[in-house]
């Protein structure tokens, strides 16, 4: 009976370690899904100012092309209206 009252000591010991050790693992697993979730929305804040960023890249470059084609355009316009260079 003094051993089966022992070993119960034991086992209630025993559970009472696993309750400890599974509380701590819980404050664990929140901080660390805490840490993952400001990481995460981090990242996304990110991605967004970078995707912003590259919108106005391409509006500025679909500007540029604009000007640059219209520049061209009237390069060879003058360029066709000149007189050809007198031969010989």
């Amino acid at each position: 009976m003094a051993r089966g009252n022992e070993l119960m000591g034991e086992v209630r010991h025993e559970i009472e370690l696993s309750r400890r050790d599974r509380a701590d693992l819980v404050v664990f697993i929140r901080d660390v899904t805490a840490r993952i979730e400001r990481h995460g929305d981090a990242t996304v804040r990110a991605i967004d100012a970078n995707t912003a960023t590259l919108t106005e890249i391409g509006a500025s470059m679909k500007e540029m092309r604009a000007d640059m084609e219209a520049n061209r355009k009237a390069v060879l316009s003058v360029i066709d209206r000149l007189e050809p260079p007198p031969q010989g």
